[in-house]
């Protein structure tokens, strides 16, 4: 089957909105979920337009909207990150693209190259003799999978890289007996993505004397990756496909790469920080917030990549990793690596792709002040007598024990797969304090960054505790038979007719005094529970100071609140003001709106909790606690300022004034909620104006959608399966 006809099979559009539905469902930042409902709703008739185009070979994107994200504080100032919105069905389009034409171009990637590439189920088999065989299965769409799976990415890069480095000083491929399981698992990997320095014979069996077991390594990245990528370099890797029809190919993919910007809606205190600026009209390079940006970087990597895969193999004295961004590369000796890496930078301004090597970024720091005299042309012998303090330092910074390479080790990692993999429903009430204190310790620990960065480290702990934390909050001891005691001995209440006062008094004391010993349990349990919960929510805070730029982190902590109930959101909010008050008032407004959706959606979820036929108790109790919380907000809480707000806080906004009411309008029709569905749709109109004539376009007006499309919306989430009322 041609690109051309898998491009325009309907399988294939249907595949990529499965897929743009599943990457919208785990963002970490601003979704427009009624454009999304209402791409649902029309969903036939909106496939079939983007095919249309597809057939003629010309596709009209959609302006991208500017979305600047916190990134980091840089020299005590918010730093935001470039980043835009993608319509719904420049998404889709795009994913059908890459759904056609991906396969055959992720195979063209190197496979020391690990981020971003395509998704393709792996899993290991062990045959009559326990030996591990790797199956890797074609790539498949209907997983609703992009990328292939963290643990075959970035876990799977630091071992590759340790593991190269003890076969490097050992100048042969390992021995099974000189690996651990999951070494064992890599290398199969590595030899069935075939990675050179896997091969036997790769590495030169010469062992030059005094060498030993030293190696110099670097870790590098590139300044601006997708920002400073060329258009013009994608188009270029994405026609190594084989077409039947180039013009056709041609037309469309230029059309589809022809990015432009709409500005509106966006005042200038929200674009302050961002780096690099946003540009009126087109954009250069590939847009951050598209799902297929990895994908088109990769693609775009290729002709690079290629070079590298050359010389590596005509030297066979360096191993070259990348990860989408960022590079690790070892040699042998420290001029060898200083070599490559200067070839390196040569090799990305003469292909012409864009970026260039990042100077404030290499690790060691001593070794970019060292290229830096490098590269100012003098001979070699002079810059090591006249700035030899540098050159030692640089040598004994990059230099590694191969045979140890503790540098490079990944413990952390291996302990974060661990945990990842094991099922917290398993483990007894020892193992799971156990689990806890290792979350701890993972989110708090000074653990360097080539190991896994500090950000990501610390969103992955806080998501595990979000998890576990309901699990651990069990019943105080005692209180299970206490309450069996007391139902019990209830069943067996004397009939008043046949019983003498004596009798009814007895049972009557007897009563009270297993009430009372219920009573207790049942406080005792509820102390227990706060002060597990409060410590808890107090190391997602703490981490939230420590990483604000960090998206991810701040969902886990609202997701924390939403699944244990804990009393939390007025913290968040507090921490937002002091954001503001520490001068950082674009990322506080920037979380204050994503907090209004993030809430908006978890009070969907919480009320299908709430009302599940099969809801445990805790459950439910969680559930009412958390709008209980959401219901005591004052309107202050979780509010931008007027003159601040854009067109993406205004989002937030609207979906979290409209959950309130559908979620007050759900709640009234149980009378033990009502005040609680009271103040829910009090605090709903604070958010939401509606016309006072009550036009049927008033919905369209207040909250940029129809009635039908946050109808459809609010059915998903609950799954009510049938209408549900919506009135201003």
């Amino acid at each position: 089957m041609s690109v051309y006809e898998r491009l325009l099979a309907p399988e294939n559009l249907n595949y990529a909105w499965i897929k743009a539905k599943n990457l919208y469902r785990m963002a970490d930042g601003y979704v427009d979920r009624g454009e999304i409902a209402a791409f649902e709703l029309d969903l036939e008739n909106r496939l079939e337009l983007i095919r249309r185009q597809f057939k003629k070979g010309r596709y009209r994107l959609k302006k991208l909207r500017p979305l600047p994200r916190p990134k980091k504080i840089s020299k005590d100032q918010p730093e935001d990150r470039q980043y835009y919105h993608v319509a719904i069905d420049d998404q889709v389009a795009w994913l059908a693209m890459v759904n056609a034409l991906g396969p055959e171009l992720d195979l063209k990637m190197e496979p020391w190259s690990y981020g971003n590439r395509l998704y393709r189920p792996a899993w290991y088999e062990r045959d009559e003799a326990r030996n591990s065989k790797l199956e890797i299965g074609p790539y498949r769409h209907a997983s609703g999978h992009l990328y292939r799976k963290f643990q075959h990415s970035w876990p799977l890069f630091r071992r590759h890289v340790t593991l190269t480095a003890r076969m490097m000083v050992e100048r042969r491929k390992l021995r099974d007996n000189e690996m651990d399981d999951a070494d064992r698992l890599a290398a199969i990997t590595a030899e069935h993505a075939n990675l050179a320095y896997f091969r036997t014979g790769y590495w030169p069996d010469d062992n030059p004397e005094g060498s030993k077991n030293d190696l110099y390594h670097a870790s590098i990245d590139l300044k601006q990756f997708f920002p400073k990528l060329k258009i013009d370099a994608v188009a270029r890797s994405l026609h190594e496909v084989n077409v039947s029809d180039d013009s056709w190919f041609t037309n469309l993919v230029t059309s589809m790469l022809n990015f432009r910007v709409d500005m509106t809606g966006v005042p200038n205190s929200a674009l302050e920080n961002v780096v690099p600026q946003f540009q009126k009209g087109s954009v250069n390079g590939i847009p951050t917030g598209l799902f297929v940006a990895g994908f088109l970087a990769n693609a775009a990597m290729l002709p690079i990549d290629r070079k590298v895969a050359e010389k590596l193999d005509a030297q066979h004295n360096v191993a070259h990793f990348r990860f989408v961004d960022d590079h690790t590369i070892i040699a042998y000796d420290f001029d060898t690596l200083c070599e490559w890496l200067l070839w390196y930078e040569k090799l990305l301004v003469n292909e012409g792709v864009g970026p260039s090597i990042n100077e404030e970024k290499f690790d060691p720091p001593s070794l970019g002040n060292w290229m830096e005299r490098l590269k100012k042309g003098k001979s070699l012998g002079e810059l090591k007598k006249k700035h030899a303090d540098d050159w030692s330092t640089a040598i004994l910074e990059t230099k590694l024990d191969g045979k140890n390479p503790t540098k490079l080790m990944t413990k952390t990692l291996a302990q974060v797969s661990t945990i990842a993999a094991t099922d917290i429903h398993i483990l007894d009430d020892d193992d799971l304090d156990e689990r806890l204190k290792m979350l701890e310790w993972l989110l708090l620990a000074d653990i360097p960054e080539r190991e896994i960065r500090p950000d990501t480290r610390a969103s992955f702990a806080a998501g595990q505790i979000a998890s576990l934390v309901p699990v651990l909050v069990q019943e105080a001891d005692g209180l299970v038979d206490a309450a069996r005691d007391v139902a019990r001995f209830k069943a067996h209440e004397p009939v008043r007719s046949r019983s003498t006062d004596e009798e009814l008094q007895v049972y009557k004391e007897k009563l009270a005094g297993l009430e009372e010993i219920l009573a207790n349990c049942m406080k005792e349990d509820a102390e227990n529970k706060n002060i597990l919960l409060g410590r808890c929510f107090s190391l997602l805070l703490q981490s939230l100071r420590e990483y604000p730029g960090k998206a991810r982190l701040f969902y886990r902590t609202h997701q924390y609140c939403r699944i244990t109930g804990y009393h939390g959101l007025r913290a968040i909010a507090e921490w937002l003001k002091d954001t503001r008050i520490a001068g950082q008032a674009a990322w506080a407004d920037y979380y204050i709106a994503l907090s209004m959706q993030i809430i908006a959606a978890g009070l969907l979820a919480t009320v299908g909790r709430l009302m599940a036929m099969d809801a445990l108790q805790s459950d439910i109790e969680a559930a009412a606690s958390h709008l209980r919380d959401v219901a005591s907000l004052d309107n202050n809480d979780f509010r931008v300022p007027p003159d601040r707000e854009t067109w993406y806080h205004a989002i937030g906004r609207r979906e979290f004034g409209v959950a309130l009411l559908q979620v007050a309008q759900v709640l009234w029709d149980k009378p033990e909620y009502r005040p609680i569905a009271r103040k829910l749709s009090a605090l709903s109109n604070e958010y939401l104006h509606f016309a006072s004539d009550g036009k049927s376009d008033s919905w369209l007006d207040a909250t940029g959608w129809t009635p039908g499309v946050w109808a459809h919306l609010a059915e998903n989430s609950l799954g009510t399966g049938g209408s549900l009322p919506l009135h201003g």
